[in-house]
């Protein structure tokens, strides 16, 4: 049974690097907000958020925490784990279809 230190889970297994951290999932959330971003918005201005991803890339690298190959790998993982949950049709995201506001005002 694992002694309570209250710090965190990491503080029960020995020899466990208290100040690591997954820096690649970081790099993975950070591509996954992207893309929602990307797919949810509407105007040109979202593709700027490409560089969200980019900036905890090269955080890492610059820190010399990891390489950019854990980024790397963190997205492919990201894009394979979207690629099974969209295997499955009850997964995937009913399709709407864009409609501009103006045919919507005709129509109104």
């Amino acid at each position: 049974m694992a002694h309570d230190t209250g710090r965190s889970g990491m503080a029960a297994v020995a020899d466990a690097n208290q100040l690591a951290a997954l820096r690649s999932v970081h790099i993975a959330w950070a591509s996954l907000v992207a893309l929602l971003v990307i797919v949810s918005a509407r105007t040109s201005w979202r593709w700027l958020v490409i560089a969200y991803p980019l900036l905890p890339l090269w955080v890492v690298v610059v820190t010399g925490n990891h390489v950019i190959l854990d980024g790397v790998v963190s997205v492919i993982l990201l894009g394979a784990a979207a690629a099974v949950m969209l295997a499955f049709p009850s997964q995937r995201p009913e399709r709407v279809s864009r409609v501009d506001d103006e045919s919507q005002r005709q129509l109104a």
